[in-house]
């Protein structure tokens, strides 16, 4: 903190804060209301709080897709926040079924603790329905980024009746009305 509103009182200039706002969030100075900073633990480095908003993304994916134990959850996209969230799914008891178009990121995610990790292609369909006995998945967690509504597509084609889905990334959203 470089300076503060006389309304902020629990912040001190000094003090180590993050950022998770839209805009400008990866500047060295930032205005910000106050409630958009978190002041960052002194055994916190700033390389680790830099994961702040990421994380606080993915946690938030997680509580809306109110996923539990025993839940069969695809993630659909692992950059960062796909990561994260398939590593989340695991800790709140869930089966992480990670996928991607790129081989690297579905390794990263198995190497890291999901369950499945699969590449997205045409037979995604069919690997999904032998992992989930032909029921499909509980939930889909979108954390890709695509012009094309074809992840939205994929999505609902490997979740099971009555499923949740759960979109984060920037996907274009055009679902079939009869889906």
């Amino acid at each position: 903190v470089v300076d503060k509103h006389d309304s902020v009182t629990d912040l001190q200039i000094g003090d180590r804060v993050a950022y998770g706002g839209e805009g400008t969030g990866h500047a060295e100075t930032i205005l910000a209301g106050r409630n958009l900073v978190a002041r960052v633990p002194d055994q916190v480095s700033f390389e680790q709080a830099s994961f702040t908003t990421l994380g606080s993304i993915a946690l938030n994916a997680i509580r809306t897709a109110a996923s539990g134990v025993g839940d069969k959850v695809a993630i659909l996209g692992l950059g960062v926040i796909g990561q994260i969230v398939a590593q989340l799914v695991r800790l709140q008891g869930g089966i992480a079924i990670a996928i991607d178009l790129k081989k690297d990121r579905v390794d990263l995610a198995t190497k890291l603790g999901a369950d499945y990790g699969l590449l997205a292609g045409d037979d995604l369909e069919s690997q999904i329905n032998l992992i989930t006995d032909g029921n499909g998945v509980d939930c889909v967690i979108v954390t890709a980024a695509s012009k094309s509504s074809t992840v939205c597509h994929q999505a609902l084609r490997i979740c099971r009746d009555r499923g949740r889905l759960v979109i984060v990334g920037a996907v274009e959203l055009s679902f079939p009305w009869e889906e």
